[in-house]
């Protein structure tokens, strides 16, 4: 099973529609809410990231909702 993390901002509608995604297809995650959790911020920071979505699948940073990639990475087939 792989390790999934959603870095999201609740008001954001591509975090809202990556998020749906994965729900969608099955997937469980870990929610990070930057607009709720300051330690969140810090993580992005120390990735020199400064937006969002961010999804971290395994070791795998995908930044924004790039469904080809994701699909790719979770094994998704279309």
């Amino acid at each position: 099973m792989k390790k999934i993390i959603l870095f999201i901002n609740k008001k954001c509608g591509h975090c809202y529609g990556i998020e749906q995604y994965l729900l969608n297809n099955g997937f469980s995650f870990e929610e990070r809410d930057i607009s709720e959790d300051i330690s969140a911020i810090e993580q992005l920071k120390e990735m020199k990231i400064m937006t969002v979505p961010v999804l971290i699948i395994d070791k795998n940073v995908v930044i924004g909702f790039c469904k080809g990639k994701i699909d790719q990475l979770l094994e998704i087939n279309c």
